[in-house]
């Protein structure tokens, strides 16, 4: 799987800050883990991944990176995972395309389709690894925001802020980021990020957001 915007969103938008124990669940090639360590210097990521080609590119960009001495990574299924630990912050950038049709490469399908990790199945064990006042924080299609806030409320969870993801200013949402938590009673803070302008050029707000992570920025 090619680095892509959904991830690049999610690790440069999710609050990491004063977090120092981080879990990224599905890591891929490494992407978002290897962002919030750029962000957070305090923070100790745990990156969990199941598919064997993906879990030995991301091996390979810790091992190449300056945080690598706080980087953990794990190659196991994160369904049957067990740890004692508890996590200020858990990330992911899930599968999640449902009963849709499937291609030929096995290891592209366990990332896209939300058969290998489902969102109830996610959040159940995330909330499990989480830490009294951590959060969770994942993208997911705009179109299963229903999904989203029905699971989040079986699960005993509450959403904390919402963030709409436009590709211009005309079309509307594709993607969403939800940070979730524990906490009750709580007001949902919603707002938007756009990404292209009318002309395809990047817009100010996605450049200002992303910059400490493209070189052509």
């Amino acid at each position: 799987m090619k680095v892509g915007v959904d991830g690049t969103l999610l690790g440069a938008w999710v609050n990491c800050h004063h977090r120092k124990r981080i879990l990224d669940v599905g890591t891929g090639s490494g992407l978002i883990a290897l962002m919030l360590a750029q962000r957070n210097s305090e923070a100790h990521i745990t990156a969990i991944e199941i598919e064997k080609n993906a879990f030995d590119q991301a091996k390979v960009n810790f091992n190449q990176s300056p945080w690598k001495n706080r980087l953990v990574l794990i190659h196991e299924d994160y369904r049957q995972w067990l740890s004692s630990e508890k996590f200020d912050l858990i990330v992911s950038n899930p599968p999640y395309f449902i009963n849709s049709l499937k291609g030929d490469i096995e290891s592209r399908n366990t990332a896209r389709h939300a058969d290998s990790l489902s969102l109830v199945s996610f959040l159940t064990q995330a909330e499990k690894h989480l830490a009294h006042n951590g959060s969770i924080a994942i993208i997911y299609p705009f179109e299963n925001l229903k999904i989203i806030e029905e699971t989040i409320k079986i699960c005993s969870l509450s959403i904390k802020c919402l963030t709409l993801v436009k590709p211009n200013r005309k079309k509307p949402p594709r993607r969403v980021l939800v940070e979730i938590t524990r906490e009750v009673s709580l007001e949902c803070l919603i707002n938007e990020i756009v990404i292209h302008e009318e002309n395809g050029d990047f817009t100010t707000q996605y450049k200002n957001m992303t910059k400490d992570f493209y070189l052509n920025f």
